[in-house]
C-alpha cells in the first residue's frame, strides 16, 4: 500500500507534499499502521483532510512530535525541506547520522549565504538518502527500546 500523498489534495503541491508522505513512512514505521485508514479514497481523503493525526503511544515524545509536524494540515507548519526534517530526526538516530545531519545542515546554511541554491525548498537526493537512513536506523534504536 503506498500513502496517499496530500499533494493529491492540495493544489499548490511542493517539497512540503514529500515532507507529509514521509511522515506517513514515518508514522507507519513505529507504530505498525499507517496514520489514516479507510475503506474507500474518498473516505481517505476525508480523513486526511479532517481528521487529527492519532498519536503514537510508546514513541519518545520528541518523535512524536517531528512526525506531527511532518503531517501539519497546513503545509507551511510543516518542515520546508528534507534537510530540515533530517536534523529533527538526527537525534533518534545513531552518533554518524547525527554528524551527517549537522554536515549536511552547515551545507546548506553555506549555500544559503552564498545564493548557491536557486530555490532552498528542493531537497537533493543526498537529502533524501539522509532521511532514509535515519529512518533505517530508527527501529534499531531509541524507538526499538521504547517499543519493547
Amino acid at each position: 500500500d503506498r500513502p496517499i500523498s496530500r499533494s493529491s489534495i492540495e493544489r499548490d503541491a511542493d517539497a512540503r507534499s514529500d515532507i507529509w508522505a514521509l511522515g506517513v513512512i514515518l508514522f507507519e514505521l513505529v507504530a505498525g499502521r499507517p496514520p489514516f485508514v479507510a475503506e474507500s479514497i474518498t473516505e481517505l481523503t476525508l480523513r486526511v483532510a479532517m481528521d487529527p493525526t492519532p498519536p503514537s503511544p510508546g514513541v519518545p515524545r520528541g518523535f512524536e512530535q517531528v512526525v506531527a509536524r511532518c503531517l501539519e494540515k497546513d503545509p507551511n507548519r510543516r518542515f520546508a525541506n528534507v534537510s530540515q526534517l533530517a536534523a529533527a530526526l538526527a537525534p533518534f538516530g545513531s552518533p554518524a547520522s547525527r554528524d551527517r545531519a549537522r554536515h549536511r545542515e552547515h551545507d546548506l546554511d553555506v549555500e544559503r549565504r552564498s545564493g548557491a541554491r536557486a530555490d532552498e525548498s528542493r531537497g537533493s537526493a543526498g537529502d533524501a538518502r539522509l532521511v532514509g537512513g535515519l529512518a533505517l536506523e530508527l527501529p534499531r534504536q531509541e524507538l526499538a527500546a521504547a517499543l519493547g
